[in-house]
């Protein structure tokens, strides 16, 4: 993960979080657990609700 995004973030909730490459309006989110990824997702800036 961090090979593939080397300016990947960890937000306040422990998910790493970036910009999907050319694409502005959405970004892509990651769960890791014992160094392994185990969740990922791809949410808009603007979207309001999660499931």
């Amino acid at each position: 993960m961090k090979a593939a995004y080397p300016h990947i973030k960890k937000d306040v909730h422990g998910f790493y979080v970036i910009t999907v490459p050319g694409g502005k309006e959405a970004y892509y989110t990651f769960g890791v657990t014992h160094g392994k990824v185990t969740q990922y997702g791809i949410a808009l800036n603007k979207q309001d609700c999660f499931n």
